[in-house]
């Protein structure tokens, strides 16, 4: 499924402005983070999750001067959710989400492969940074440390 009509539904619903988040002011538009109380809503966690994914890339090739187009894009699978990015001809896996109900729920998983995530949970979708503390600056997951 192609990441702009995620944007259209975001920003449509108005469900999270990326600049008042990283900033931690609240937003007028809606509620930037999510309440402890919420029901875990796997689509909704995932949209804001590649929202600020792309938000991400968007300044780093801001800051780095590089005029590359890219998209985001998601394959749903039995267990994992697979984040990826398509830039020129070339696509890649950005992440893996676990999307089995269980105790890692959402987590957050760096590629081992195009099919298969590393080990190591880096993230979770469901957490108050709505899974942005597993992705570095450059729009890539984490390595553990």
């Amino acid at each position: 499924m192609k990441f702009e009509k995620y944007i259209e539904k975001i920003e449509e619903a108005e469900i999270i402005n990326f600049a008042d988040y990283k900033n931690k002011k609240s937003s007028s538009k809606g509620s930037i983070s999510r309440d402890v109380n919420e029901p875990k809503d796997m689509d909704k966690a995932v949209k804001v999750f590649v929202s600020g994914l792309d938000k991400r890339m968007k300044e780093y090739y801001k800051k780095s001067n590089y005029n590359q187009k890219f998209e985001h894009g998601m394959n749903k699978g039995g267990r994992y959710i697979k984040i990826w990015r398509k830039s020129g001809s070339s696509k890649s896996v950005v992440a893996f989400i676990d999307n089995k109900e269980g105790p890692t729920y959402g987590a957050i998983y760096k590629p081992a492969s195009w099919k298969a995530p590393a080990k190591g949970v880096r993230g979770n979708v469901f957490s108050a940074q709505n899974g942005m503390e597993a992705i570095g600056p450059q729009g890539t997951v984490l390595y553990l440390r």
